[in-house]
């Protein structure tokens, strides 16, 4: 079989300084290459800056859209994200560089999990982690994640046994 369509999307996060998380994310298919670049303030996951590459593109109008990106900067990690986003870049830009955007900022939270157990391995200097405790400490500092998903359900087997509640 050969393919009509293929894509690929790849997204990293780093931490420039310690109050910072810098998402870089990648789209790549047989019509589209685009980069998104954004930075978020810790603790509250505010979106400080917000940058896009339109690099190859099927219609040349949408090149125009990397300059809507600019109304991500403001914008917070939280409940309503998903909907705004969609409004102001995905339906007045380009739906693919909003989706790039948003994927940066589930990959900005799990970026949180992975700075903690960074913390978690120079305070402790163990070779193996409490994966129980690492995931209470981290839950408590991002409560955001409870009732997310089955493993993070505030009724489910796993915030039971770590004695995490909703609040």
């Amino acid at each position: 079989m050969t393919l009509q369509f293929s894509r690929s999307k790849t997204i990293g996060v780093g931490q420039p300084a310690p109050d910072r998380f810098l998402a870089r994310a990648m789209l790549e298919d047989t019509a589209h290459t685009m980069i998104v670049e954004t930075e978020f303030r810790l603790p509250d996951l505010e979106i400080v800056a917000a940058r896009a590459q339109m690099v190859r593109v099927p219609i040349e109008v949408c090149t125009t859209a990397a300059a809507k990106m600019q109304a991500a900067v403001g914008l917070r990690v939280a409940p309503g994200l998903t909907a705004t986003v969609d409004q102001v870049i995905g339906r007045a830009g380009c739906p693919h560089m909003a989706n790039l955007l948003l994927e940066s900022c589930h990959a900005v939270i799990q970026a949180t999990l992975g700075a903690r157990l960074q913390e978690w391995r120079n305070r402790t200097h163990q070779p193996n982690v409490d994966w129980d405790a690492l995931r209470r400490e981290w839950l408590e500092h991002t409560p955001m994640m409870i009732d997310t998903c089955l493993a993070y359900d505030a009724e489910g087997p796993l915030l039971r046994r770590l004695g995490v509640k909703k609040s």
